[in-house]
């Protein structure tokens, strides 16, 4: 029930906060702080409900919107590309062993 509001209204949120960021002239760094906030708070609350698919996606709008330093930012997504390229092919290695060869 908290995971479905959760989703519905903070999704939304954040959008409409992370659209109209650039444009927001000296706030703008004020309104990426909140919107990072909002997705660390909802990445929190998905891990919480077990819904590790919005965790992830949470935890990549909290690295993009997060107050780090461009390069910083760079090296946590090629890290986070690099783990889901790892689990994938983990995925299909487990697949693959289990279906029959012809």
């Amino acid at each position: 029930m908290v995971a479905t509001v959760t989703k519905r209204v903070l999704i939304p949120v954040l959008l409409v906060g992370s659209m109209f960021s650039p444009a927001a002239g000296e706030y703008e760094e004020r309104i990426n702080i909140a919107v990072w906030v909002a997705a660390t708070i909802a990445v929190f609350w998905a891990l919480r409900s077990k819904d590790y698919f919005m965790a992830g996606g949470m935890c990549l709008v909290a690295l993009i919107f997060s107050p780090l330093v461009l390069p910083y930012k760079i090296f946590a997504l090629l890290g986070y590309a690099s783990i889901v390229t790892v689990l994938a092919l983990r995925l299909v290695w487990k697949l693959r062993t289990l279906t029959p060869a012809p």
